[in-house]
């Protein structure tokens, strides 16, 4: 998997997914809602965007750690 999250295939997504799960302890997040995303569209989405698939607490804990990977 490319250190870019712009470059991620969905299949690249969901493992990031999976593990932010884990390690952050996200339970309410279902995976299958971002089965079409792939990294360049995951890049391209806004909080608000993000927040029609989770909670707003998850979607700033996710926008956060892929800020954080595009650094």
């Amino acid at each position: 998997m490319s250190a870019d999250p712009s470059l991620w295939s969905a299949d690249h997504v969901r493992q990031w997914l999976e593990w932010a799960v884990k390690e952050y302890g996200l339970p309410e997040v279902d995976v299958s809602l971002f089965h079409s995303i792939d990294g360049k569209e995951l890049c391209k989405m806004s909080k608000d965007d993000v927040q029609r698939l989770t909670s707003s607490y998850t979607a700033d804990i996710l926008l956060s750690h892929l800020h954080y990977l595009r650094e």
